[in-house]
């Protein structure tokens, strides 16, 4: 009966120490990838972080084409009142000088 309990004890460390050595094994292997991950995960930081200042120098270019179109349509605004002027003036003179001539 001893003999038999002990036989059992030591069944029931065996499973342990079994146990124990699958985890330890487990655990070697997932240290032995963990500089491939921390690689990997450098190399996605990096790529986050050239992706961040692309985003960046877009938002910037975007920005500059906005100012140029701004400054180009005040532009525009000027040219178009220079161009009313004129046109008044010409079609103001147009008339006088025509209803002068017209008339003399």
């Amino acid at each position: 009966m001893v003999c038999s309990q002990l036989e059992e004890k030591i069944r029931g460390v065996q499973e342990r120490l079994e146990a124990a050595e699958h985890k330890l094994s487990a655990s070697q292997q997932q240290a032995r990838t963990l500089p491939s991950v921390e690689a990997q995960l450098q190399q996605r930081m990096e790529a986050l972080s050239e992706a961040e200042q692309r985003h960046g120098s877009i938002e910037e270019r975007i920005q500059s084409l906005e100012d140029k179109v701004q400054e180009k349509d005040a532009e525009l605004q000027r040219v178009c009142s220079v161009w009313f002027c004129l046109t008044s003036y010409v079609y103001y003179n147009y008339v006088v000088h025509g209803m002068l001539n017209a008339s003399g």
